[in-house]
């Protein structure tokens, strides 16, 4: 299924006048169905200060957005006057834990949706605001860390999503101009992230997983499969510049 994008009137990328070169996508609730654990972890990691988080809260306010933001907001929205970043640490415990002991789940149809990309030939690349350390466990475990031509994460720059740094030092390691780029997102930080860095974005997001503003995307998915043939389709027919006003 899919929806087209008609809110707010937010700039979007002009449509691509290259050849697609390179797909980049988000990790957590792009790739991978880490937002359940993730809402676990947090829930953990607030009882340890008499407190939790719940569903509406994490899918609107936290999913999407590095560890430290999401940690003062829950501490400012309980009243706590604990530290942010004892919070983190016992999420990111929590998340640690949960690694040892299972496997990152893909998102559904996301691994042959990566497949048809990189059977394409295309530039892979995982941009995150999420740590390093817990990401390259992920991908090693599901087998792709090594088909990546790059990877971001949160400590590759000092500013993270929604802001654009992220995406812009991807594809300055790639070595590809923005209009050869895709990237797909799931929240609105990410979205916003691509937008400002003048990247195409694709928004893949089940509509169980709660509301987001995608103003900014050039597309609107609920699945993977109608995204990928979607994009994969479009780049088999490359678009022209638009003719001067």
């Amino acid at each position: 299924m899919t929806t087209t994008d008609t809110g707010s009137p937010s700039p979007r990328p002009a449509p691509p006048t290259a050849p697609l070169g390179a797909a980049l996508f988000d990790y957590d609730g792009t790739l991978f169905d880490t937002d359940p654990v993730h809402w676990d972890c947090w829930n953990r990691a607030m009882a340890a200060f008499g407190s939790g988080v719940d569903r509406h809260t994490y899918y609107t306010s936290c999913a999407g957005r590095p560890s430290h933001h999401i940690a003062a907001d829950l501490a400012r929205r309980a009243g706590l006057a604990a530290d942010p970043l004892d919070i983190v640490r016992h999420k990111e415990a929590a998340y640690a834990d949960w690694l040892r002991s299972g496997q990152v789940p893909w998102m559904p149809a996301a691994e042959h949706a990566f497949r048809r990309f990189q059977q394409r030939r295309l530039k892979l690349a995982v941009v995150t605001s999420s740590a390093r350390a817990s990401v390259t466990v992920g991908l090693r475990q599901r087998g792709i860390l090594g088909a990546l031509d790059a990877l971001i994460t949160r400590e590759d720059v000092a500013h993270h999503k929604p802001a654009p740094h992220c995406y812009q030092l991807c594809i300055e390691r790639l070595g590809l101009p923005p209009a050869a780029c895709v990237v797909f997102e799931d929240t609105t930080s990410g979205v916003q992230a691509a937008a400002a860095a003048g990247l195409r974005c694709i928004a893949v997001r089940p509509p169980h997983a709660g509301p987001q503003d995608f103003a900014a995307a050039e597309r609107v998915f609920t699945d993977w499969t109608s995204a990928t043939d979607w994009v994969l389709g479009t780049a088999d027919r490359p678009h022209s510049p638009a003719p001067p006003a």
